[in-house]
């Protein structure tokens, strides 16, 4: 995600005439930012291919736009009673780590417009119904703190489960069968048969845990089933 922040810094005021100015990135060790943080975080990094993804941008009555490019690992604690046909919620937290709202408060720049793109979301599993946005105060034992919070509410695809795992499980039951069609002395071919039906569906599953629905991966399960037939 490109994750954009704005304040205004008055020691960076400069003439009108030179108009906005865009600076290394590495210009962002010489300048206050501030220190935000994701609070579910689990795992993040910046990109730095080809050089640290950052954008700074200055006006001259010293607002700064500083733009970082980043990818996140959000935890997020789910209510599965309606499993697989539940909808959830789950939240992206933004707080400062170490100013409290005596020193800094926190707001979204545009409210729910802030969040751009959500329209081309495409996930395996889930399907995004709506999001929205929140600006709170945190109390800790340590003081007040601002924080961000985007909500989103995601629906889970029911044609996901099915191919996922309803119809890999009959599927892998069904295959079983097989080997009570040969005779109980062939031990060994018995073994080897029920082994490679049963390596096809198993991959077909692995596959379909981290790809979008499309008919090149429902064919997977369809191919395995002819693979059986015809061996």
């Amino acid at each position: 995600m490109y994750f954009r922040q704005y304040w205004q810094d008055k020691r960076l005021q400069y003439t009108k005439e030179l108009g906005n100015i865009s600076l290394d990135g590495r210009q962002a060790d010489n300048i206050w930012v501030p220190d935000t943080y994701f609070v579910n975080d689990k795992r993040s990094f910046v990109h730095d291919i080809t050089v640290k993804n950052r954008l700074i941008r200055l006006h001259y009555d010293g607002t700064i736009l500083y733009g970082l490019r980043i990818t996140t690992v959000a935890s997020c604690m789910m209510d599965l009673q309606h499993y697989p046909m539940d909808e959830q919620n789950c939240t992206l937290e933004i707080e400062s780590y170490g100013y409290t709202t005596e020193d800094i408060m926190y707001r979204w720049e545009y409210g729910d417009n802030s969040i751009e793109g959500t329209e081309n979301i495409d996930m395996a599993q889930f399907t995004l119904v709506d999001y929205s946005v929140q600006a709170k105060v945190q109390n800790f034992s340590t003081g007040q703190y601002p924080r961000l919070s985007l909500i989103f509410r995601m629906r889970r695809n029911i044609s996901f489960f099915i191919l996922q795992t309803f119809l890999p499980s009959n599927l892998i039951v069904i295959l079983s069968w097989v080997a009570f069609w040969i005779n109980h002395e062939a031990t060994s071919a018995r073994v080897a048969l029920g082994k490679r039906n049963l390596t096809v569906p198993l991959s077909c599953m692995s596959l379909l845990g981290h790809t979008p629905f499309y008919e090149e991966t429902a064919s997977c399960l369809f191919c395995s089933g002819v693979h059986t037939k015809f061996k």
